[in-house]
């Protein structure tokens, strides 16, 4: 989404979140970060603040993604 777009503000930050987190939890482990840095700089290219997806895709980075299943 263009960030042009008249949205709320959390809606982007909701989005650069959610495709970050999508991507740690798809993305092998030898292709995380620059798939995190290709997301970065698409955001960047739509406009998005850079501080703001870094600050985002930073906190991504710091989930630890446990997997579990449950019956």
């Amino acid at each position: 989404m263009h960030v042009d777009i008249y949205h709320p503000g959390h809606t982007f930050s909701s989005i650069v979140y959610s495709q970050a987190l999508r991507i740690k939890c798809i993305v092998p482990d030898n292709k995380f970060k620059q798939r995190l840095s290709d997301l970065e700089r698409a955001f960047n290219i739509y406009g998005y603040k850079k501080s703001l997806v870094h600050q985002i895709v930073s906190q991504v980075m710091g989930i630890p993604l446990v997997l579990e299943y449950r019956c």
